[in-house]
């Protein structure tokens, strides 16, 4: 903790926020997923996963163009990584 540092607020650049769905899941930002179970957070959170660790386009994009590669932490509380995840 010997390099704590103070930044004035007032020196903070503003940067523009990219989405990757507007405005609900920010690119590069954590996004957390709750609600009642079985309403398919699961689904939907591997979904966005598997199509962006691959560079493709989620499936109700229009835009069907490749896209990089991303790197995705996924971090799941409740389901299992062999019988559900």
């Amino acid at each position: 903790m010997n390099n704590l540092e103070i930044i004035e607020i007032s020196s903070v650049q503003e940067e523009e926020i990219k989405f990757l769905v507007e405005p609900q899941f920010p690119l590069g930002k954590l996004v957390l997923c709750a609600g009642d179970g079985g309403v398919g957070k699961s689904t939907l959170m591997l979904t966005f996963a598997a199509a962006l660790t691959r560079g493709e386009p989620l499936p109700w994009e229009k835009n069907q163009d490749k896209r990089e590669p991303a790197n995705i932490l996924f971090q799941s509380a409740e389901d299992g990584l062999a019988d559900t995840i």
